[in-house]
């Protein structure tokens, strides 16, 4: 959920500035870049008109690419708790990392993540469909465990833990093939028009943007 990242659509987030490490490195760095792995320190220059509390989460990203129509690409590098409050500044512990975290990232308030429970999706027959908006990392080929995103979010009725494949079409055409399955999602993140899937099974590893998906199951409401 938190390592997903999902899509801006277009929305003025509330972005932190990473400041850097507040250690002093012991041997002497070549560049004026400090990065920051887990258990060390960050320092966080709040947004404006915005001011964080002792005890805060916040998850800390970059920004990769913007996509047309749908805003920039959120990648999650790690989380940090704010342990302390200064004048133009809180200072943060790293608790959680994805990749790897150096001044100039951006910080936000974490999303509080709901827990289901023990509750599986079921099986759905002619479910929702969208296309697939494009691949959170760009890819040669798609799989396991990579980001997808689709442009069916929670106004549509999507939740996470939700399945859907991505598929093509029949083209229709003697001598040509069936529908053929590509890649199976699970919703790990929603925003209000996309939605962040995890790869779980492979079909046929190619992948490209305005490809359908369909949702095949659907956790209860």
């Amino acid at each position: 959920f938190y390592a997903a990242g999902f899509l801006t659509e277009q929305q003025r987030l509330p972005y932190g500035r990473v400041l850097g490490n507040t250690s002093i490195p012991a041997i002497p760095r070549l560049t004026d870049r400090s990065s920051a792995t887990t258990f060390d320190q960050i320092s966080i220059q709040p947004p404006r008109r915005a001011s964080y509390h002792v005890g805060d989460s916040l998850l800390v990203v970059r920004i990769d690419r913007d996509i047309t129509g749908w805003g920039g690409v959120v990648v999650p590098v790690g989380v940090a708790r704010v342990t302390e409050l200064q004048r133009r500044q809180v200072l943060a512990d790293v608790i959680m990392q994805f990749g790897r975290i150096h001044d100039g990232h951006l910080a936000l308030p974490l999303e509080p993540f709901k827990d289901p429970g023990e509750v599986h999706p079921t099986p759905v027959d002619g479910g929702l469909e969208g296309v697939v908006i494009a691949e959170r990392d760009l890819h040669v080929l798609a799989g396991p465990q990579q980001i997808v995103f689709i442009n069916r979010g929670r106004a549509e009725g999507v939740s996470t833990g939700d399945v859907f494949e991505v598929f093509r079409p029949a083209a229709g055409v003697p001598g040509t093939s069936s529908e053929q399955m590509q890649v199976v999602l699970q919703i790990v993140h929603t925003r209000d028009h996309s939605a962040s899937g995890l790869i779980l099974n492979v079909g046929h590893p190619k992948l490209v943007p305005g490809m359908p998906v369909r949702l095949i199951r659907k956790m209860p409401s």
